[in-house]
Order: C-alpha cells, then sequence, then structure tokens
C-alpha cells in the first residue's frame, strides 16, 4: 500500500481539487452516451469520493 503524508494546508488544496475534479466529472457523465465511459467515470467518482472521505476523517 502507498502512502503520503500531508500538512493540512496540502490536505485542504486536495480535498478543493477533488472536489472541482467531482464537479466536472459528473458534467461529463451526464455529456457521455458511451456506457464503458461512463462507467469508468463512476469508478472514478467513488474512488474520488473515498478519498475525500479519509481526508475530512483527517480533519476531526
Amino acid at each position: 500500500m502507498a502512502q503520503i503524508e500531508l500538512t493540512e494546508h496540502e490536505a485542504k488544496i486536495l480535498s478543493e481539487v477533488l472536489d472541482s475534479y467531482l464537479t466536472d466529472l459528473r458534467t461529463e457523465m451526464v455529456a457521455t452516451e458511451n456506457r464503458e465511459w461512463r462507467a469508468e467515470m463512476k469508478e472514478r467518482e467513488a474512488l474520488a469520493k473515498d478519498i475525500l472521505n479519509r481526508l475530512g476523517a483527517l480533519k476531526g
């Protein structure tokens, strides 16, 4: 398992980047007609949400 240490500031920035990514990803998911690509995007969405949840757990 890979691990990374982040400062609070870095974790905050990463959370903001992931939030922005999720917004863009959802927009693209709605627009695509390719089922395979949509399924891949749903997997990416779940992973990004999981990372955000873990980052939130670190905050307290």
